[in-house]
């Protein structure tokens, strides 16, 4: 048999022995591939962060002078280092808060809020922008507050009758009227002087009752209702002459902590304090002699409080009073720890209320929620920190 034929293993040798060249061929391309591979990656590794396997370097931050330069080659003006950017914000008309542009003038909804004992505690307070306390009959009080943020307010309430001279105050703020019911001289007066009115009599649908508590102290609203109904009205921006507003003092400036403001409304249950918080500067309210807390648990509390003596009579047999506030009086101005003697005007009732100092000049408040106690001259009796200036 020729050699050419000899079969090793049963595969002929050649065959066998070709075989065996191309595997070591292929084993010489893969391990060199992969040696290129490893060492692609430690050259990457030193050229991206300064070590062969990749421990990361902290890159160097540009120079002033660099920065300087982009920032001229741009147009634009070196910062200095100190500045604090400026920003693009608006105070909002109700209260002064600043607010990005186009939120600072949405329409304000005025809600009239139980204070019966049963009412207790209230839904949404502590969030309104501003309040006004006055007597109703019987020498209990009821708010009024007004709401022209942004912000969700899933509870408010609970909600109450109007009353004529809460009237005068929705007229100045051109707000939507919140109220169920109202004594009959309210409901004239909302009539005739054509007040966006939101009576729950005719919009049940925007209300409910809390079957939890005692009726009538169980009606409520949200701000999400309040929102659907204005929208579908087109009833967007508000119409009304802001107060003036600043910035509160800082700490070094303000007056000393503890200031109590006692407001001795007749019946003890409906007396309030308001006790300087020297730190926050804010007023804390307290309420029958406890501690003012809403149903969210959060403390009611205010960066101005505004004390407005206002004569009033009994008009009624239900003991329903006519207030004076139109026209002018004294009042009494309290913020960044310090009361001052001032007076008020209203020439007519859709005008808004100003204040003034001593001088004649027109009140420039803090900003932030400022709560107005209407109280009766000679009836009310009023207590007030001793550092209060015009005493």
């Amino acid at each position: 048999m020729d050699n050419s034929e000899k079969k090793i293993g049963g595969e002929n040798f050649y065959e066998r022995m070709i075989k065996k060249k191309i595997h070591i061929y292929a084993s010489v391309i893969i391990v060199f591939f992969m040696l290129s591979a490893g060492l692609g990656f430690v050259v990457y590794n030193m050229i991206a962060h300064g070590h062969p396997f990749g421990a990361k370097k902290e890159a160097a931050e540009p120079s002033a002078d660099l920065v300087a330069l982009s920032v001229q080659m741009a147009g634009q003006e070196t910062p200095e280092a100190d500045e604090t950017p400026h920003t693009d914000l608006v105070r909002r008309a109700i209260d002064g808060v600043y607010v990005k542009p186009g939120e600072e003038n949405r329409f304000p909804a005025a809600v009239m809020i139980d204070n019966n004992i049963y009412a207790r505690p209230h839904s949404g307070l502590s969030r309104a922008n501003v309040v006004y306390e006055a007597e109703v009959e019987g020498s209990a009080t009821r708010y009024m507050a007004v709401f022209a943020g942004n912000e969700e307010i899933d509870e408010i309430g609970p909600v109450r009758s109007a009353r004529a001279y809460f009237v005068d105050w929705v007229l100045e703020l051109s707000a939507l009227y919140v109220h169920v019911g109202g004594s009959p001289e309210a409901l004239v007066n909302i009539k005739r002087d054509k007040v966006r009115d939101f009576n729950e009599f005719y919009n049940g649908n925007f209300f409910w009752r809390d079957w939890n508590r005692r009726a009538p102290h169980n009606v409520y609203t949200s701000s999400s209702k309040l929102a659907e109904y204005t929208t579908a009205r087109s009833w967007a921006e508000g119409g009304f002459s802001s107060w003036q507003f600043k910035d509160e003092a800082g700490e070094a400036d303000r007056g000393p902590d503890g200031g109590d403001i006692d407001i001795k409304f007749l019946i003890p249950s409906y007396r309030v304090r308001w006790k300087y918080d020297r730190t926050d500067n804010s007023y804390i309210r307290y309420l029958g002699g406890a501690a003012h807390i809403d149903k969210s648990g959060d403390g009611i509390k205010a960066k101005n409080i505004v004390i407005q003596y206002v004569k009033a009579r009994v008009i009624d047999n239900e003991l329903r009073l006519s207030m004076d506030d139109i026209g002018e009086g004294e009042a009494v101005l309290c913020f960044d720890g310090f009361c001052r003697k001032s007076t008020w005007q209203k020439k007519e009732a859709s005008e808004r209320t100003r204040f003034y100092d001593e001088n004649g000049n027109e009140a420039v408040f803090n900003a932030g929620t400022t709560w107005v106690e209407v109280v009766r001259p000679g009836i009310i009796e009023v207590g007030l920190p001793e550092q209060t200036d015009g005493e």
